[in-house]
């Protein structure tokens, strides 16, 4: 445990939301693909995450429900050092979806850049 000074606390609770959710981010981007199966999801356990817990975020990840939910979310276009690049909002991650000609693909989602900062 640590002894954080009370004018600090709004500050690092933040910063350990931040990081939190980046985590979560970097764990769906990198083990749950959206071509495979939701079983073949249960097979990545061994990352670093509790089991139940991997099991949970696969389910609510998979889901219709968590899917629709992610189009016109506000996001943040990172470049490889992650720094922000640019704002948008999310379009469409339907697979389907022809953006440019190409198809979106499990990997890729329709993003409408709303500010450009570098």
């Amino acid at each position: 445990m640590f002894d954080i000074p009370i004018s600090l606390w709004d500050f690092v609770m933040k910063d350990l939301d931040q990081k939190w959710r980046s985590w979560k981010y970097d764990l769906r981007t990198k083990f749950l693909m959206p071509y495979q199966k939701a079983q073949q999801h249960f097979a990545y356990s061994d990352i670093g995450a509790v089991e139940e817990q991997w099991k949970k975020l696969v389910h609510i990840w998979s889901s219709e429900e968590f899917k629709d939910s992610l189009a016109r979310r506000r996001v943040g276009i990172l470049n490889f050092p992650r720094q922000v690049v640019a704002s948008g909002i999310l379009m469409s991650d339907d697979n389907d979806n022809v953006v440019m000609g190409k198809k979106l693909g499990g990997e890729y989602y329709e993003v409408s850049i709303l500010i450009a900062h570098d």
